[in-house]
């Protein structure tokens, strides 16, 4: 160690060689800056991937959430309407439905906890839970014969509508990058 700190410092800073370890470290430090930001820039992107693919499942499980629903509320007009035959069936949709409901907010829940998600997500997730409440309410509603079509379509409509709130909550922009795709697409 101490052989080569004694060498270092006997070069004379007007030699050549004293120029090129100088001009060695300076493109060294260079380089080195540009790992460092291409690393920040690769950690940055793989999060962002990561968000998007968290955005596009609550996209998928809420889409098909709200096709099942919308099958579902035409079936639950169809008993309301006197066909209780169709009981075992609207039972089996609201089950497949739920099944996705949970998968979103699964997926919400980790999105929010995530952060870097729009500023009214928090409250489009609150309406569409408390929508999913009532869709709940209604079901029994249906089974029991307790509940009008325009009460059963009212419920159903607005679950689906808070629904397609919130996916559209999910990919509001969060910084100016997702603003200029967003707002361009």
């Amino acid at each position: 160690g101490s052989n080569w700190s004694r060498y270092i410092f006997s070069i004379s800073p007007k030699s050549i060689r004293f120029k090129v370890i100088l001009l060695a470290l300076v493109f060294s430090g260079l380089l080195s800056v540009g790992v460092v930001i291409t690393l920040s820039v690769s950690f940055s992107d793989v999060e962002r991937s990561r968000q998007n693919k968290l955005r596009n499942e609550l996209s998928d499980h809420l889409n098909k959430a709200a096709g099942i629903e919308a099958v579902e509320r035409g079936v639950g007009s169809t008993i309301i309407g006197g066909n209780a035959g169709l009981l075992k069936n609207f039972k089996a949709l609201g089950v497949a439905g739920d099944g996705h409901v949970n998968k979103a907010r699964l997926t919400a829940n980790v999105l929010l906890d995530r952060g870097s998600i729009s500023a009214d997500f928090k409250d489009k997730l609150k309406k569409w839970n408390d929508s999913q409440n009532a869709l709940h309410k209604a079901r029994a509603e249906v089974r029991s014969n307790g509940i009008s079509l325009a009460g059963w379509f009212k419920v159903t409509t607005d679950n689906i509508a808070r629904a397609f709130d919130l996916q559209d909550s999910t990919f509001s922009p969060t910084n100016e990058a997702e603003a200029v795709l967003y707002y361009n697409s």
